[in-house]
This record gives structure tokens, C-alpha cells and sequence, in this order.
């Protein structure tokens, strides 16, 4: 590190005409009422360049997954001996280059309890990367203890700028850290910020008794709730896990079985989601060609009329039975076409 800089002329206060951080401006994501943060990392300012140039530097630092006494040696130029903290404006900097979000990747837990200390904060990207290091080190309720004694809260959201969504939504396949989570006062009803809620992640891919603790926490899957499609979510994770099916079978007579993939907008037929668009488990059961669920959704009373629109059906509106046609499942208009000549719409 060849930058050296006097501590004592870095402004502390925002009113400094030398302050410069990144600007930060919030975009608002309507269809569920969270706001993403984009921040700008131009300068104008001398100071503001080389301390920019710094925090470049520290986080590619970072990545080399230094030694402790290493990045203690690299911070020690940086603390303000009187506060023993990095001053602000460096941290802000330091901070937009996602240091501790490169130590937490690498599951370096010694690292972040020194950033920590000089100052550094816990942020979505912090949390997800921990979280899922740990997942894969089999210390996640270690790493849940860790985020809460640091001021984390559970229904926060982590994560990237594309799919924010809240702790619980990360752990759904470890029943300990589930009720862990619970037991703290984590929202079985939570969502990420594109509306994907805790139980559609439970259907997916937690075991059946999670799925019952979630729902005995409140857990609602009523046909008016966020969460009312999650047959539809199990469904969709059949194919490459046939453990589902355990799922499927416990849900058809406890949600709406023509409930789609997830709620449209209000005054729209189909979700904001590309992805999601306008399909049931029916619609996905035939998209697989799978005959045994699509008669099983049949008997429980899944309804051919309505059509689908979605990736499915290559984000054109159709029946059900051109549906299958397109897929090359011809074997399954025996069950299709009695009550669903194609001709009834829901657009």
C-alpha cells in the first residue's frame, strides 16, 4: 500500500465542502413495496479520488483472503487512534467496495469481527454471503447467533440488488435453523422483494415437517395471502425433486389448486414477473409431460379452461391442450380435451 494520507485532514462531518462519498439514490420497486439503492462512485475532489483509490485497494486486498495480522497491518494506517475507528469518510468508501462482503464470501469470520470493530456494518450482501458460506461449513445456527448479537434482524432482507429476500427464505432446508429463526421472531410470512415468500421457498425445497413448523408460526397460505400459489412453487421443483411430491399431496386440499405461480398486480392478469406470468400446477405439471401429477391435479379439481401465459408457453397466451401439443405431450390430450376444448379463456 503506497497511498499515505494525514487522518487529521479528512473531513468527519458531511458539512465539510471536502466531504465525497458515493451518492446514493433509491429507486422504488412497487409491486412490493421495497426501494432499491443504487449508489455513484464519481468524484470531484482530490481527496475524494485517493481515498477511493484506497478502498480499491483494500477490497482487492480482500480477495487475496489475507492472514489476520495482514489486514490488521493494512487497517492500522486507517484508525483514528483517538476513536480507534476508521474515520467516516474512508469507511463509506471502503464500505461501497465491499470489503466485508469479501471476507464474509470466504467465510472468514476473524476478518469481520475486526471490521466490525473498526467500524465496518453488517449489509444485506454481508449476511447472504455468510449465510450461504456457512450453509455450505454446516455452522449456520453459529452464524445466526453471529448476525443477531451484531444487530441483524432477521426480517431484514439480504442479498443482491435482483432478489432480496429474508434469512428464513435462505435456510428453509435446515429444520434447526428454521425453528432457530422462529423461536427469534423471523416472519414465516416474509417475501423477497420480488413478492417469492418464505413458504414458496419451503415448498421448494424444505423437508414437510419445516413446512408444518412454518405454518404453525402463522404461516398463511390462504387464497387472498402473497403465499396462496405455493402449490404451484412445489410443483415447479417436481421435476429435478421427486421428494416433493410429499408436499404436493399435503397441500391439495389445504390451498386453492388453481391459485397461480404467484398474485398479479392489482387490475392485471398476470404477475410482473416474466418468469411467473399467468400459470397453475396444472399448467406446469403438463409443461413436464408428467401424466401421473396432471391426472392427480385433475382429480383434486385443477381446471383445464383456464389458459396459461409464461415461459411455458413461450410468453404467448394458449390452452391448455396447445400447451401440451407445443411440448410434444400428445399423450396427454386423452385428459385434457373432454373439458378443455381451448375455447374458454381467462384473459
Amino acid at each position: 500500500m503506497n497511498i499515505q494520507i494525514d487522518l487529521g485532514t479528512i473531513p468527519t462531518s458531511p458539512l465539510s465542502p471536502e466531504w465525497e462519498v458515493p451518492t446514493t439514490t433509491s429507486s422504488p420497486f412497487e409491486p412490493c413495496g421495497h426501494s432499491f439503492v443504487f449508489k455513484s462512485s464519481a468524484t470531484e475532489t482530490e481527496l475524494g479520488r485517493t481515498i477511493k483509490e484506497v478502498a480499491i485497494q483494500f477490497s482487492q486486498f480482500m480477495e487475496e483472503d489475507p492472514s489476520l495480522e495482514a489486514t490488521q497491518d493494512f487497517l492500522r494506517h486507517w484508525i483514528d487512534t483517538s476513536t480507534n475507528k476508521i474515520p467516516p469518510m474512508v469507511l463509506e468508501w471502503m464500505e461501497n467496495y465491499e470489503a466485508c462482503a469479501i471476507a464474509a464470501e470466504n467465510y472468514r469470520m476473524d476478518l469481520i469481527q475486526v471490521l466490525l470493530r473498526c467500524g465496518f456494518k453488517l449489509d444485506h450482501t454481508v449476511v447472504f454471503n455468510l449465510v450461504e458460506a456457512a450453509k455450505k461449513s454446516g455452522d449456520i445456527i453459529e452464524t445466526l447467533e453471529f448476525i443477531t448479537e451484531n444487530g441483524w434482524d432477521l426480517n431484514a432482507l439480504t442479498g443482491g440488488i435482483g432478489n432480496r429476500r429474508p434469512v428464513l427464505c435462505l435456510v428453509v432446508e435446515d429444520e434447526a435453523a428454521v425453528k432457530w429463526c422462529l423461536d427469534r421472531g423471523a416472519d414465516p410470512n416474509g417475501m423477497s422483494v420480488h413478492g417469492v415468500t418464505v413458504l414458496h421457498c419451503a415448498a421448494r425445497n424444505a423437508s414437510l415437517s419445516t413446512l408444518k413448523m412454518l405454518l404453525s408460526a402463522g404461516g398463511d397460505i390462504s387464497a387472498t395471502s402473497p403465499s396462496s400459489g405455493i402449490l404451484v412453487h412445489a410443483v415447479a421443483s417436481y421435476p429435478k425433486k421427486p421428494d416433493r411430491r410429499v408436499i404436493i399431496e399435503y397441500l391439495i386440499n389445504r390451498v386453492d389448486v388453481n391459485a397461480l405461480f404467484m398474485q398479479p398486480k392489482e387490475g392485471s392478469k398476470r404477475s410482473h414477473l416474466p418468469w411467473a406470468g399467468h400459470q397453475t400446477a396444472l399448467h406446469l405439471a403438463v409443461n413436464d409431460g408428467n401424466r401421473d401429477l396432471v391426472e392427480y391435479l385433475l382429480k383434486h379439481g385443477a381446471s383445464t379452461q383456464l389458459r396459461v401465459f409464461g415461459p411455458a408457453s413461450r410468453h404467448k397466451w394458449m390452452s391448455v391442450v396447445r400447451l401440451a401439443d407445443s411440448h410434444g405431450h400428445e399423450n396427454l390430450r386423452d385428459l385434457l380435451d373432454d373439458s378443455a376444448p381451448g375455447k374458454t379463456s381467462s384473459e
